[in-house]
């Protein structure tokens, strides 16, 4: 039973580490998003100034450049739940395929 309790003590520990981790991942994911963000403005701010330079120069020939994609929408990341997920249902195992050689 003692032996039990270790295993379930020391899965309960490795899952606590798994979540920090998965909660810096995340964060370091959202810093890293918004570095992102913040060039793609700063490069479509960058061109914008150019157009409108070569524009203030040439007001009579055609624009060269093609228009800028319109920037994609970043859907929010999902939270994480507070609670873990339910465990599996217990069902006879299938043998894993062969790995081939």
């Amino acid at each position: 039973m003692s032996k039990l309790i270790h295993t379930s003590e020391f899965s309960k520990h490795q899952i606590f580490g798994l979540r920090q981790l998965d909660i810096s991942l995340l964060s370091q994911l959202w810093a890293l998003n918004d570095s992102i963000q913040e060039f793609r403005t700063l490069i479509q701010d960058q061109e914008q100034e150019e157009e409108d330079i070569y524009s203030a120069h040439s007001p009579s020939q055609p624009q060269l450049k093609p228009p800028l994609p319109k920037p994609l929408e970043v859907k929010p990341v999902p939270r994480m739940r507070s609670a873990p997920p339910p465990p599996p249902t217990h069902r006879k195992s299938q043998p894993a395929p062969p790995r081939p050689t």
